[in-house]
């Protein structure tokens, strides 16, 4: 609970300590990276 509050109170988030910085990031799947692409042209 602790670490939410500092979080929420503008701490940056220690995403080491989750063990997640050890993989590397994988790429998004064509269809989802499409719906989630925004147009910002008139």
């Amino acid at each position: 609970m602790q670490r939410l509050l500092e979080f929420l109170l503008g701490a940056p988030p220690r995403i080491d300590e989750y063990g997640l910085a050890d993989e590397p990031a994988q790429p998004l799947p064509a269809a989802f990276a499409e719906a989630l692409r925004v147009e910002l042209g008139p």
